[in-house]
């Protein structure tokens, strides 16, 4: 996998994290609509960090241009037609955006040292997050470039390691500024964490992705050999393929970034709801997810071999998507107790959101517990039907139609019998005498139980 397919990860982060920049600003205006401004006014701000940011990306973009023909030119020897055009580009940008910038942005910094209220404008806090956000991105792609080239003897290209120099650069420069200026309001708190917990979310995606190819890789490979068979593997054969590598460079780039705005920069930031919704409804339940998904394919895989017809395929191809499933499960546990652990850890800290957030994980975690235990009931059901119904063309084609579905449906059973057993009990052993009003009036539950009662009533009239 070359390293431009990891693009499709990050512009819909970025444009997620402009419209959500976007709504805040707006809700925030309308809230604050009744004070009076100190500073240049909404519009002027608007107008100046709009041009300071894109010229700003214009002349990035340019330097990095220029400095991939430089670099490709002393390395390669490129005397190309389209490196001469990159060149013209890069100084295009440059000239154009540079000037520009340095304008527009020399002009905003007049006015924060003449107006010091302007450091606490919001949307100068959006637009430094902003680039911080954008200039993160590329250096991420182009660290995952200069891994695989490290990694592999491809021919050297200049885009990665121009991409790293120049946009860590620029996301040193302003992580600086902004730091010093700080957050006095929690408008711009607010600002930074959204920052901090998105990048740590998408980050963490990418590094649990490259921890679980590598295993998943290894684990094939090791499959293959233990059982003398050919399994079928991306790009070439053997441990050191290019699917190892890159998954190596996005483990690495991931996790150093993660670590970085996760274990550093969020470090303290307890009290933060943003910091909750991650932990608890991102990590923590996206961790069970993945589990359960993959504890599900390899427990179905067992029932579904347990439950085979005399002349089926024998165990080992049978079993050839086991390596996937536990390398899944590897990962998800991993996301999952590391998590968990650390919201126990910062529980103390916040005692009140801890109530609130360890109510709302109890519901969420038996809420996937009923729906497995609802859905293997429905394929029960169902199957028994078929069977009674289709009895004669099973006899006649051979073909046995309920293996497969009481695997999965015993499968779900398991899991979601699990869950629901292990929690919903716990759950209900929170309505005290003296706390039942407050825990039958919280929001989690009620959300619980109309969320059931709806899809119960829509799954009645679907089927009549």
């Amino acid at each position: 996998m070359d390293f431009f397919n990891i693009l499709f990860f990050f512009p819909p982060i970025i444009f997620l994290a402009v419209i959500a920049g976007v709504i805040f600003l707006v809700v925030n205006l309308r809230r604050r609509r009744s004070r009076i401004d100190d500073g240049i006014g909404t519009v002027r701000r608007l107008y100046f960090y709009t041009v300071s940011f894109v010229a700003l990306m214009m002349s990035a973009n340019g330097v990095m241009l220029v400095g991939m023909d430089v670099l490709e030119r002393l390395f390669v020897g490129s005397t190309l037609s389209d490196s001469t055009t990159r060149l013209a580009w890069g100084l295009a940008l440059i000239i154009v955006g540079l000037p520009l910038w340095a304008l527009h942005w020399r002009t905003m910094v007049r006015q924060v040292s003449r107006i010091p209220v302007e450091i606490q404008s919001e949307l100068r806090k959006i637009y430094l997050y902003l680039v911080l956000g954008v200039a993160l991105a590329f250096v991420m792609i182009g660290a995952m470039a200069v891994l695989g080239q490290i990694f592999s003897t491809d021919d050297f290209k200049g885009f990665p390691w121009a991409a790293v120099v120049v946009w860590s650069v620029v996301w040193a420069l302003h992580w600086r500024l902004e730091a010093g200026e700080g957050q006095l309001t929690l408008e711009t708190v607010g600002i930074r964490r959204f920052y901090l917990y998105i990048v740590s979310m998408a980050t963490l995606v990418l590094l649990a992705l490259g921890v679980g190819r590598v295993v998943h890789i290894i684990l094939i490979e090791g499959y293959s050999s233990a059982f003398s068979v050919s399994v079928v593997m991306p790009e070439n054969s053997g441990i050191w393929t290019p699917a190892l590598r890159t998954a190596l460079g996005v483990g690495i780039v991931g996790g150093v970034a993660w670590a970085a705005h996760w274990l550093i920069f969020a470090a303290r930031d307890f009290e933060s709801v943003l910091r909750w919704a991650y932990l608890y409804v991102f990590a923590i339940l996206g961790g069970i997810a993945t589990s359960m998904v993959a504890l599900s394919l390899i427990i179905a895989g067992v029932l579904t071999w347990a439950l085979r017809a005399p002349g089926a395929d024998p165990a080992v191809d049978h079993f050839e998507d086991l390596p996937g499933a536990i390398a899944s499960l590897a990962v998800g546990i991993a996301i999952w107790s590391y998590h968990w652990w650390r919201a126990q850890y910062e529980a103390d800290y916040s005692p009140t959101l801890k109530v609130s957030a360890n109510r709302a994980y109890e519901y969420i975690v038996a809420a996937l517990g009923l729906g497995c235990l609802s859905v293997a009931s429905f394929v029960i059901i169902d199957t028994a039907l078929v069977v009674v119904t289709e009895r004669s063309r099973e006899l006649i084609s051979g073909v046995d139609l309920w293996r497969e579905p009481v695997a999965v449906a015993l499968t779900l059973a398991l899991i979601g019998g699990s869950l629901w057993g292990y929690y919903w009990p716990s759950v209900q052993r929170g309505i005290t005498p003296s706390d039942a009003h407050s825990e039958r009036a919280s929001l989690s539950r009620k959300i619980f139980t109309f969320v059931v009662l709806g899809i119960g009533i829509m799954a009645l009239l679907g089927s009549v």
